[in-house]
């Protein structure tokens, strides 16, 4: 079934032109549900980074309490999130051309519930740092994939589907 899936992506199946219910081939209905059914995740992954900046900041002052220090104080794990994100924007290329996508999107997704489980029970300074730079490396991941796979996915019309998907993030 997954070949048939990539197949349709790569735009390599062919035949004679089944008629569909709604006076289509069948296989460009396929496709197009196909392609929806992509846009409809991809925007939820987008929203799931939403989610992420939005979690962090309403915490901060709890998981400041959790290692004895003020929020203030604890600022410096934004930057430990920021160095995150650019190394995950740069390491999406490679990791995108050598693994599947959507496999890398989902995977990132389960990570990014995992390490959202493990925050707020967390009282060690260092491994708060380590987790918001983790954070920020699977955020920049699912981004920069979402932008990739929605390309792939929706070819001549990526552009409006792109612009849907990154106008639900806040600015």
């Amino acid at each position: 079934m997954s070949n048939l899936k990539e197949a349709l992506l790569d735009g390599e199946v062919s035949g004679p032109p089944i008629i569909a219910s709604m006076g289509e081939p069948a296989m460009d209905h396929v496709h197009r549900n196909w392609r929806t059914s992509l846009g409809v995740l991809y925007l939820l992954g987008m929203g799931m980074c939403s989610v992420v900046l939005c979690a962090l900041g309403a915490t901060l002052e709890d998981l400041a309490g959790n290692v004895g220090l003020s929020s203030l104080d604890l600022s410096s794990v934004y930057i430990a999130r920021g160095a995150g994100s650019i190394l995950g924007a740069m390491a999406c290329a490679t990791t995108f051309q050598l693994l599947h996508g959507n496999h890398v999107i989902a995977g990132t997704l389960a990570a990014l519930s995992g390490v959202l489980l493990i925050l707020p029970r967390t009282t060690n300074l260092t491994l708060l740092h380590f987790l918001f730079a983790f954070l920020g490396i699977m955020t920049a991941t699912i981004d920069t994939g979402v932008q990739i796979m929605t390309r792939k996915a929706h070819r001549e019309q990526a552009v409006k589907h792109s612009a849907c998907a990154t106008s639900l993030r806040p600015s």
